[in-house]
């Protein structure tokens, strides 16, 4: 019921922020992140401020800080196999980071779209703090680079919003496309590629 079916990642994260942002919000990202989100972020206007980091990641002590001194809205986030420096941020890191967002009415945007290349990881941010995490991901990449079905799994006060947005960027995702991913994942052949 929270689901929206997209057509690829890029699709979902340019609904969250057509639906969340107006120009000249602030939004934060790990000092390097995937440029397809930058290149996103520019074209919606938004004030764009890079999170440091280390060969593990997101610092949290970087984002509280940078929570303080912006007023961002967002912290877009990939924890999983992070595009471009491949780390996975720490499940301790991960529970610091929630709590940095509950304390500053942050809202995350949680980038899975290759995490599931890294095998187990630790808990999303998305199970540490379900009510204000919108967590996105795709087939693309780890299934086939031209079945573009991505997804958004968003707490229910922003579905609304987020619906609509979608709706007036692209009507609906490709039914056919959405098809060959459900019957790879109903078939098992999702898990064996």
């Amino acid at each position: 019921d929270n689901m929206i079916i997209c057509n690829g990642g890029q699709n979902a994260l340019s609904t969250v922020l057509s639906a969340l942002t107006i120009p000249g919000d602030k939004i934060l990202s790990e000092s390097l992140t995937y440029p397809g989100f930058t290149h996103l972020a520019k074209l919606h206007q938004l004030k764009h401020f890079g999170v440091q980091m280390d060969q593990w990641g997101l610092i949290p002590e970087s984002l509280e800080s940078l929570c303080h001194v912006t007023g961002a809205k967002i912290l877009y986030c990939i924890p999983n196999h992070q595009n471009p420096m491949a780390t996975t941020l720490p499940e301790e890191r991960r529970h610091e980071v929630a709590e940095i967002v509950r304390r500053n009415n942050l809202l995350i945007l949680e980038d899975q779209v290759q995490g599931i290349l890294h095998g187990e990881c630790p808990p999303s941010l998305k199970s540490l703090a379900p009510d204000r995490v919108i967590y996105c991901g795709s087939f693309s990449k780890v299934f086939a680079g031209g079945v573009r079905v991505g997804y958004i799994l968003s707490p229910q006060r922003y579905l609304n919003s987020l619906v609509s947005a979608f709706y007036l960027n692209c009507l609906f995702a490709s039914p056919i496309m959405t098809e060959v991913v459900c019957q790879a994942i109903q078939s098992g052949m999702m898990s064996q590629l």
